[in-house]
């Protein structure tokens, strides 16, 4: 039965470290999107429905391959698995909106590449990631936000 028990433990914990890491790489996306002028419309944009489809994508060839780049070319990404196909969705919007290429470009300079040395804990934890932190104080200025039990964020009621 303990054996169970830990079993269970073991799994919440990886649950929660892996919404850990999707709430990252969304705060990321949502920072770089508010950069560039996308304040009012980056929720919408980083939005994705299940419903959403590969058929629907108008420049699905470009957005893989934006998605690579910023893969291999920026820390935004876990670099040990592969990027998440919902922001392949999102770079297609961010194409029609001719967004795309400064997308990437601001993810490059705020988020540069990890040396392989930079992957562990310890050498991360004297280092701070300033435009990130600099969106959290702009929302917690703006009014706040609060989080579901989804882990999405949510503002302030109108």
């Amino acid at each position: 039965m303990s054996s169970v028990l830990q079993g269970y433990r073991r799994l919440s914990v990886d649950i929660e470290a892996m919404r850990d890491m999707r709430r990252e790489v969304r705060d990321k996306w949502k920072m770089i999107l508010e950069n560039l002028g996308f304040m009012a419309e980056a929720e919408s944009l980083l939005t994705v429905s299940t419903s959403a489809s590969c058929d629907r994508m108008r420049n699905a060839a470009v957005a893989r391959s934006l998605l690579q780049t910023l893969h291999t070319e920026t820390s935004i990404f876990n670099r040990k698995e592969a990027p998440p196909e919902r922001y392949l969705f999102i770079l297609d919007r961010l194409i029609y909106l001719d967004a795309a290429e400064d997308f990437v470009a601001k993810a490059r300079r705020f988020y540069p590449p990890k040396d392989d040395d930079d992957d562990d804990e310890e050498d991360n934890t004297g280092r701070i990631n300033l435009p990130l932190l600099l969106s959290r104080m702009n929302q917690n200025i703006s009014g706040g936000e609060d989080e579901d039990e989804e882990g999405e964020t949510t503002g302030p009621e109108d």
